[in-house]
């Protein structure tokens, strides 16, 4: 067979994946490409059902009380579903013609600093350029919190004016040697039997982090005529009794900012 051919036959996917790889390595990331299809299967199905479940969650005006009121166009809300806290927040930007750079700057990993307080991310493994593993740490010096999630991440357009980014946690084994708990996505039910293994930094291994977990969160980002309209929904748990309420809502208030700037 020539190479001619073996050219002509290559997946579009792969061949968007590898742009995505070289990109990536031009702007010095590193992650693990995962080569495992059933477990790229896995993520994809389990993202679908996150992806259904952020919809109908942002969407819903059912069981959510007003949290905070920032202005007409700013308003934040919770609804408790059983023990799980889910928060919402609605927020109009109104220079519609943003909208391509909000859906970049929201997915693109990168490091933002809001006061004290510091959210770095990066790619911990890539199953395509829209569907990917990140691990989120977060920093807030004032009340001595250093934590981190692993997440499924992943990216749809659903026309023109329409896109979703979501993610959802499941019970990763990351091999942090002191926090052995076993987590359960409480909103999306399939994250429970994806358990993939991803060889973490050292800090995270000898559990110098505090771990957290994402049940479900994500964006839906619509361009209307004279706004972008985001709605932002958000459930964590994180691994400890002292200051967890608190600390739910400064890493919300921190991406209202980010959504906000």
């Amino acid at each position: 067979m020539s190479n001619k051919t073996l050219t002509s036959e290559v997946d579009p996917n792969i061949e968007a994946l590898r742009k995505f790889i070289r990109s990536s390595i031009t702007e010095q990331v590193s992650f693990d490409l995962c080569m495992d299809p059933e477990e790229t299967k896995e993520a994809e199905t389990l993202m679908n059902e996150a992806e259904l479940l952020l919809q109908q969650h942002a969407t819903s005006t059912d069981d959510y009380k007003l949290y905070h009121k920032y202005s007409n166009d700013s308003i934040a809300y919770y609804k408790k579903r059983g023990n799980t806290l889910i928060f919402k927040f609605n927020h109009k930007i109104k220079y519609p013609g943003k909208y391509n750079y909000i859906i970049s700057m929201l997915w693109n990993s990168n490091a933002k600093y809001v006061g004290d307080k510091i959210v770095k991310e990066k790619v911990a493994r890539a199953y395509s350029p829209n569907l990917m593993m990140i691990q989120q740490r977060y920093k807030n010096d004032a009340i001595s919190f250093h934590g981190y999630y692993y997440a499924l991440a992943k990216k749809v357009q659903v026309s023109d004016d329409t896109t979703i980014i979501v993610y959802a946690s499941s019970d990763v084994n990351d091999y942090n040697s002191v926090d052995k708990k076993k987590y359960t996505n409480t909103i999306v039910e399939s994250a429970n039997l994806f358990k993939p293994k991803i060889y973490s930094e050292n800090d995270i291994r000898n559990g110098e982090l505090t771990k957290m977990f994402v049940n479900l969160s994500g964006f839906i980002i619509q361009k209307k005529k004279d706004c972008v309209d985001i709605t932002y929904l958000n459930s964590i748990n994180i691994n400890t009794t002292i200051f967890e309420d608190l600390l739910i809502r400064i890493i919300n208030l921190s991406q209202i900012l980010t959504i906000k700037r």
